[in-house]
This record gives structure tokens, sequence and C-alpha cells, in this order.
């Protein structure tokens, strides 16, 4: 569920410039970016992060979803190599100990997506991690509250 945007967002107004001082701000950052369909977004990701940059079509597409981000919340602090591969699947050695050997958080996110049919509450945890002195996003884990 790492693609998802943001609209009508309490944090529409802060989230301009990719913040990146917190480990909520990162996240904060990467819905707005998403919601816009902006090419920003691709810098939130941290070196580690198996995730690849968005196309401009996957942006476009990001920008059309209707999800509203309703709060955050870290929920960890420095997790262990073992736990982030457990949780979160990473591939590498290399990956997982640079991770856990800095400064990283779980950010509990809570979503609604609104469609004409259903509501739909999702809540995800993402992975985020001190890299050159920024919170950048690692990776991410959904559950569909429904």
């Amino acid at each position: 569920m790492a693609g998802i945007a943001v609209s009508g967002s309490a944090f529409a107004g802060c989230l301009r410039g990719g913040d990146t001082d917190s480990p909520e701000s990162v996240v904060e950052a990467y819905y707005g970016y998403a919601n816009d369909g902006d090419e920003s977004i691709n810098e939130l990701f941290h070196p580690e992060s198996t995730i690849s940059a968005y196309s401009d079509e996957e942006l476009d597409e990001l920008s059309e979803e209707r999800i509203n981000l309703e709060s955050t919340k870290v929920i960890e602090e420095d997790l262990s190599e073992d736990e982030i591969a457990d949780r979160y699947g990473i591939v590498g050695p290399d990956g997982i100990e640079n991770i856990a050997e800095s400064e990283n958080a779980v950010v509990m996110t809570e979503l609604k997506f609104n469609s004409d049919e259903q509501q739909l509450t999702f809540v995800e945890e993402a992975l985020v991690a001190v890299a050159d002195d920024e919170w950048l996003w690692v990776e991410s884990v959904s559950d569909d509250m429904n």
C-alpha cells in the first residue's frame, strides 16, 4: 500500500518542501507528494529501500486516488536487524545492517478511502530511517481494517 494518495488532510498545509526532520514528517510528505503526483516523492526513499522510483504514469495514478491521511504516530524506534527482516522482508544483509545501525522508527498511519461503493480504512506501518541527516522512507506494510 505504499502508493496511496491523500486528499483533504489536516496535514495539507505543512507538506511542501519534503520536510524530513522527523519520522512523521517524511511520512506526511510522502502522502502529500503522492496526492499531487509530484516527482519529489522519489527523493524521500532511503538509499537502502527496495522501492523503485515512481514513473510519470504511476505518479498520475497516485494523484487520482482519494485517500485521506487521518493520523501518524511513531510506535517503535531503533528496530534490530532481525525485527526489520521479519517485518519488512528487506533483501540483502548490508541494507538491513545499515538501517538497523542508523536511527530508525516505525510510523503507524491511518488512511481512509471513500468510494461510491464503500469506505475502507487501512493502517500502514512505515519503516523510516536516517540517511545523510534526513529521515527517509524505507518500506511499509498495511492492513485492511474492514
